[in-house]
């Protein structure tokens, strides 16, 4: 089950889940979940999955269009992997697909804009 809340109201957000079982089809609530909401739609980057296989969705809001490097680095720093792209301002969702190229392990993905820089690490199955 995936879920993801694109209205983002910069103050917390409650969930929780109501699951209906088959056998005797009463209702359970999960416990509540608070994520802080406080980040501005502008400060939101997300890399969906973030345990990767062969490809990914990096999700960003960018403040104004121009041009970015989206760049797949080791901890070490090392530049695996390079894109150049042209973002537009607001919501932004670049499909990364390919990236046999990264051995089993721990990565970082950085975004980087004229005046905006995200970073988010990854798993490589």
């Amino acid at each position: 089950f995936r879920f993801q809340d694109e209205n983002l109201p910069g103050t917390n957000m409650y969930y929780r889940l109501k699951l209906i079982y088959a056998d005797d089809n009463k209702p359970a609530f999960t416990n509540v979940v608070v994520l802080n909401g406080g980040q501005s739609a502008s400060s939101v980057f997300n890399v969906i999955p973030n345990i990767v296989r062969s490809a990914a969705t990096v999700s960003f809001h960018a403040e104004k269009k121009g041009p970015a490097v989206l760049l797949f680095a080791d901890y070490n720093g090392n530049i695996l992997h390079q894109r150049k792209l042209t973002v537009d301002k607001g919501k932004n969702s670049i499909h990364v697909d390919q990236l046999e190229f990264l051995l089993p392990g721990n990565y970082v993905v950085m975004l980087c804009s004229s005046n905006q820089r995200f970073v988010q690490k990854i798993t490589k199955q």
